[in-house]
């Protein structure tokens, strides 16, 4: 797991007995913009960084935040990293990341509870310039599809264009969610492996893997017995680069 610097929310906190619900490191040229139903602080941190945080003590506590680029968010552009080193109670990670094209990492501590999230899809699309993505921290155990409510993992990484490596959630091949992961992995052309996944109770794999030409890891074979849902789990014998 990567080194996750922590901003200055955790020198005070201790002192005021409070828990963290949110705690996020931005690196960013402009404060980020984000969007939540919480009570959620940016501080400047005058380093090129910024924290995002909020803690037990506020009123209106934050079922969702989402950091992507829109028309009223374009600085969100400037982004370049993003440490999420504390989330907790979020039931929706929907379009989080998502368009965020000068991000090269985005890094998850073991405080990153995604154990009540019901939707993932869109998570990271667009993400242009990651290169490698570790969600082994998250817990799938409650993410699903429901019609025209949740959509589970779909299109969770499309058109992440560079990214070459990802280690999948910790226990995706136990859980075995009963989500749709149609273009789950769509359009990540440099894409060469995955550390494992398992489609059993997919309610959908349509283009799962639609034009990863370089995907090895499963090869052919086996994304499409990952796609007809047979021989699951898929795990990777081998360590990805």
């Amino acid at each position: 797991m990567p080194d996750i610097k922590v901003g200055p929310w955790f020198k005070r906190c201790p002192k005021n007995n409070c828990t963290p619900l949110i705690n996020f490191l931005v690196t960013s040229s402009t404060a980020p913009i984000i969007t939540t139903n919480g009570d959620v602080n940016i501080i400047d941190n005058n380093d090129g960084t910024f924290t995002v945080w909020c803690d037990n003590n506020v009123v209106n506590k934050p079922t969702y935040i989402n950091f992507r680029r829109e028309a009223d968010a374009p600085d969100n552009a400037n982004i370049t990293k993003i440490d999420a080193i504390y989330a907790i109670g979020l039931t929706t990670m929907y379009r989080m990341f998502m368009d965020l094209p000068n991000v090269t990492e985005i890094n998850f501590g073991p405080g990153f509870d995604t154990s009540l999230v019901n939707d993932m899809s869109y998570m990271f699309s667009q993400c242009d310039n990651l290169q490698f993505l570790d969600i082994s921290v998250f817990d799938v155990t409650n993410v699903k599809s429901v019609s025209n409510q949740y959509y589970g993992f779909e299109h969770m990484f499309s058109s992440c264009e560079n990214v070459v490596y990802i280690k999948m959630p910790y226990n995706i091949d136990v859980v075995k969610p009963q989500a749709s992961m149609d273009y789950m992995f769509g359009w990540c052309y440099d894409l060469t492996c995955i550390d494992k996944i398992d489609t059993t109770n997919a309610t959908s794999t349509t283009n799962m893997f639609y034009a990863c030409n370089n995907l090895t890891a499963p090869d052919s074979t086996a994304q499409s017995d990952i796609q007809n849902k047979t021989n699951q789990p898929w795990v990777n014998t081998n360590t990805c680069p």
